[in-house]
């Protein structure tokens, strides 16, 4: 179970670090610290696994993970304080304009903001190069303890379907009565004309984007209300091919010999064969984990799509803003998924790990670590059943403190994930 909290990790970073380069000039003086800490991180990445290996039986191996836990943890921090303070800033100057009665001139708003802004960039800075001196001293640590570069080769991103335990889907219903909302009513949009309505559920990786798709597309209201509804995975090597070909296996139940049949068909044809099957009909397209934002790829599917009767809808499961814009998703029609809270986190792995509230009572001893460790997921659902899945199979006190150790891995996540955010 190590190895998939590791794989969660790895899985997540592949796209923070190329995203964090794009978008760090947000980070006015921090470019060169975030370089450098992208290369200490790969450096920590490669030996990682080996010190989880070594801590239960080499004490100050254990002591190096101790500390690189903790600068992640204050790393964590001193972004937090960078993002509240702009937050509080933009917040600040738009309740003065709001007071004098009068629009803020934008020049006055720009100059205060960025002067403001710079302080608590420089002040983060010095956070971050710290923080920085820190990991540099731990990395250069790890000849000392022997650790071994461990290549570890990225897991392909699994193919997900329309299946879904709705069991362990938690804290989503009021997002899951929204997006209902918008798949199954009309919109001033539709009465203007434009038939096909995307809606986009957009958030991190570990979220539940594809579990809260899952739990919509089998809600009983929208399989009465669509003709059809396809689920594609489209994951990160979006090919219209491919696309098209799953589209008509869903469209059209094939499987088997029928569906390797599609294999030889050029574009064209089966773009034909879509337009043949839905025109007409109102259906309901999922597209799962769509990474691309290339329009044109988009463009040459979706003008198939608008052959489809009113009401039809597609829906889209994306990390990328962008691409819930190419896709077609206007502002209202976005829907940005959001952290669950501790206590639902504390929820999932109750009863990933215990199965049930019923076994925790015997064991009250451990609901106080296991609302910390939940704590540590920081409102990532996936985070707390991995974990959960971990610590079932431990029992005692002891098992569940070493467990916990295990969050390091979070937390040079969430690191990250705040780098780029």
């Amino acid at each position: 179970m190590a190895d998939a909290i590791l794989s969660l990790f790895l899985d997540q970073v592949k796209t923070i670090i190329d995203k964090a380069k794009k978008e760090v000039k947000l980070l006015v003086g921090v470019e060169e610290e975030v370089e450098k800490l992208e290369r200490n991180l790969d450096l920590v990445l490669s030996v990682l696994a080996h010190a989880e290996e070594k801590k239960t039986t080499d004490e100050l191996v254990k002591k190096w993970l101790d500390r690189l836990k903790e600068a992640a943890y204050d790393m964590e921090d001193a972004l937090d304080e960078w993002k509240t303070s702009v937050e509080l800033e933009v917040k600040g100057a738009e309740n003065a304009a709001n007071r004098q009665g009068k629009v803020t001139p934008f020049c006055n708003f720009l100059s205060c903001f960025s002067f403001r802004q710079l302080s608590s960039h420089r002040k983060v800075a010095r956070s971050i190069k710290e923080i920085n001196r820190r990991i540099d001293e731990i990395v250069k640590e790890k000849d000392k303890y022997q650790l071994e570069s461990k290549k570890i080769e990225l897991p392909k991103r699994p193919e997900t379907s329309s299946f879904v335990d709705v069991s362990k889907l938690c804290g989503r219903d009021g997002v899951k009565r929204k997006i209902l909302r918008y798949l199954l009513e009309g919109n001033s949009e539709e009465e203007a004309g434009k038939l096909i309505q995307t809606i986009s559920i957009v958030g991190m990786g570990g979220l539940g984007k594809t579990a809260l798709a899952q739990l919509v597309g089998n809600d009983p209201d929208v399989k009465k209300h669509f003709e059809s509804v396809i689920w594609v995975c489209v994951s990160d090597s979006f090919n219209e091919k491919r696309v098209a070909k799953a589209i008509i296996q869903g469209l059209e139940n094939l499987s088997g010999s029928a569906a390797y049949g599609l294999e030889s068909d050029p574009l064209e044809v089966l773009l034909g064969r879509i337009s043949k099957s839905i025109e007409g009909k109102k259906y309901l397209l999922v597209l799962d984990d769509v990474w691309a934002d290339k329009g044109e790829m988009w463009d040459s599917l979706k003008v198939t799509f608008d052959l489809g009767a009113a009401g039809s809808r597609i829906l889209v499961t994306t990390r990328d803003l962008q691409v819930a814009s190419i896709m077609g998703s206007s502002d209202y029609q976005i829907i940005h998924l959001e952290k669950l809270g501790d206590e639902e986190c504390w929820s999932i792995l109750r009863d990933t790990a215990f199965r049930g509230k019923d076994k925790l009572k015997s064991r009250e001893d451990l609901e106080e670590i296991g609302r910390k460790i939940a704590k540590r997921c920081k409102g990532l659902p996936l985070a707390a059943k991995v974990l959960g899945s971990l610590l079932r199979s431990r029992s005692t006190k002891g098992e569940w403190l070493s467990g916990a150790s295990c969050t390091v891995y979070f937390s040079l996540k969430i690191l990250s994930t705040r780098i780029m955010a």
